[in-house]
């Protein structure tokens, strides 16, 4: 019986709920990538949007970032929206868009909420083959994303709005106080406070933002803590040769000024002058950004920023105040403003007035011209007054006894026997 134990082979046991387990994670996962990847080599449309304090809903459609230009080219995309939670039918946001190289596979809008909706439900679907020539893949389906006004909204009064120009290179952002108080609104770009803004209740403050056309800008419009607009600005706008901006940051600790320049499809030489002395000379690289804050003191400085030897921007910056906050860009294309340079560059030195004429003298007599008969008459009392004034005195000389010689020898000797005597 020993033998027999001794001989016989012992055998491990495994355990066959382990395998089971990963197994069965494994094969989850695998089924969730496959319902929510899409197919290889499938194109499809995209929307973001969000709402804001003003009641406008800013959206944004773009195509997916897989495949080749041409297989996210899309002619035709429409985006769609309606109440949130509703079955109501749906509305256009904006006109037709397009994927396309050109607008980088983007486009957008805005859209104004109706009285009583505070959220509404937006959706994007291409309605033609992806491709150029339509011959992609096919339009897929509909994608949705979803904008609700920010709860904090109702007990915030400031109401903001932002309106961009890319032709002009600004931002006007619009604030309105719907309360019976004043409330400050701050004005912040890039994350740095460039103005605050007293708006006074039921009033209202503007203001105009320079912004780099072509270069994503934040602009965002805050009451306290409470972010009342938040907008990224220019980055669709097509720049139009070299620009350049001079933005105001009045609130920030240091560098109360920032310049950017932008060089466009070419290497751009760039020189800013600040109250006539060159702070900046450098080469902005094609297709790059130039930016350089500037430390100055708190007052309104001539500022001149030239791209090539064209001024791009010019006047007086860092004030912190008037209507706009900094410089907007000026004279490098058609469309721009003419640059005003008398706020840059010291006023022309008036020429000294002409010396007087050198005064005529008359060469002739310097005494003034007499008759016969006025030089008759000064003749006579002349000869009167000579004749008697010289005739008195030879006459009072006559009166005096002459003095005699002797006399005045003796005189001390005569003095001395009178005293004796």
């Amino acid at each position: 019986m020993s033998g027999r134990r001794r001989g016989r082979t012992r055998r491990t046991r495994s355990r066959p709920g382990t395998a089971a387990r990963l197994a069965v994670v494994a094969g989850l996962v695998l089924v969730v990538l496959s319902v929510l990847a899409p197919p290889a080599g499938a194109n499809y449309a995209r929307v973001e949007a969000a709402a804001g304090c003003d009641r406008v809903v800013t959206w944004q459609a773009s195509a997916s970032v897989e495949g080749s230009d041409a297989e996210r080219t899309n002619e035709r995309v429409v985006v769609e929206y309606r109440a949130a939670g509703s079955e109501a039918p749906w509305r256009p946001a904006g006109p037709e868009g397009t994927f396309e190289p050109a607008n980088d596979f983007a486009f957008g809008g805005t859209i104004e909420l109706a009285d009583g909706v505070d959220a509404v439900e937006l959706r994007v679907m291409p309605l033609v083959s992806w491709g150029p020539d339509r011959d992609g893949d096919d339009p897929g389906d509909p994608r949705f994303a979803t904008a609700r006004v920010p709860a904090g909204c109702a007990a915030a009064p400031l109401v903001a709005s932002q309106s961009l120009d890319c032709a002009a290179g600004a931002v006007s952002v619009s604030t309105r106080n719907a309360g019976e108080q004043p409330v400050r609104a701050q004005v912040l770009v890039d994350d740095v406070a460039v103005r605050t803004l007293e708006v006074p209740p039921n009033g209202r403050q503007d203001l105009v933002v320079p912004v780099l056309a072509g270069r994503a800008t934040q602009v965002a419009v805050r009451a306290g803590d409470f972010v009342v607009s938040d907008q990224v600005q220019a980055a669709d706008c097509a720049p139009d040769g070299a620009r350049a901006v001079v933005l105001e940051r009045c609130d920030a600790p240091m560098g109360r000024l920032v310049v950017l320049a932008s060089g466009a499809g070419e290497p751009t030489r760039t020189e800013v002058t600040v109250r006539g002395s060159t702070v900046v000379d450098t080469e902005v690289a094609a297709g790059s950004v130039l930016q350089r804050t500037l430390d100055v003191p708190a007052e309104a400085l001539p500022v001149e920023v030239r791209l090539d030897d064209q001024v791009g921007a010019a006047g007086s910056a860092g004030g912190c105040d008037g209507p706009i906050a900094g410089l907007l860009s000026c004279g490098t294309a058609a469309a721009l403003p003419t640059c005003d340079l008398s706020a840059t560059r010291p006023a022309a030195v008036e020429a000294p007035p002409p010396p007087p004429p050198p005064m005529q003298v008359d060469r002739g007599d310097v005494l003034p011209s007499t008759g016969p008969a006025q030089r008759g008459v000064g003749l006579a009392l002349g000869g009167l007054l000579l004749f008697g004034g010289g005739g008195a005195l030879a006459l009072r000389d006559r009166r005096r006894p002459v003095p005699s010689a002797l006399a005045g020898v003796l005189a001390p000797y005569r003095q001395r026997w009178w005293d004796d005597t």
